[in-house]
């Protein structure tokens, strides 16, 4: 399927660039195997990763699945990624928010809603996760 090579804004910046020379594909998965030898091996199966970053209390990594779905693991931040995740969340969501890149990743466990925020438009590169617990946020902590 073809969605473009190179999109454009309405003010003509480049806002996604979806061509990925020979040379690239070889080098991504270069760096998604080296990624591989750090990770417990209950997260080693992953199409693609899109998010490696920390808050103050855990190291959160987010994949895209062969299916397009996303899975979220996290460790406590004492612990080593090649120790087992202290919770992993499958089938997540991507969702995009209005037309500026903002977006979020959203996971769902029984009462609980994991929400990983990424702020594109606004203040460049804020991230920040919130779990929710039936409705009612419970944590909130911004990527150090």
């Amino acid at each position: 399927m073809h969605s473009g090579n190179i999109w454009l804004n309405y003010d003509g910046q480049i806002s996604a660039i979806n061509y990925k020379s020979p040379a690239t594909k070889v080098l991504i998965e270069q760096q998604k195997n080296a990624s591989i030898l750090w990770l417990h091996s209950s997260v080693k199966e992953f199409d693609r990763n899109i998010i490696n970053s920390s808050t103050k209390d855990y190291y959160i990594r987010i994949d895209r699945q062969a299916d397009n779905s996303m899975r979220y693991a996290a460790w406590e931040n004492n612990k080593s990624t090649l120790e087992e995740p202290s919770l992993v969340l499958k089938e997540g969501k991507k969702i995009y928010e209005g037309s500026g890149g903002n977006h979020k990743y959203v996971f769902i466990n029984e009462d609980y809603k994991y929400i990983f925020y990424v702020t594109v438009l606004g203040k460049v590169n804020d991230m920040y996760l919130e779990v929710y617990k039936s409705n009612t946020r419970i944590l909130r902590q911004r990527v150090e």
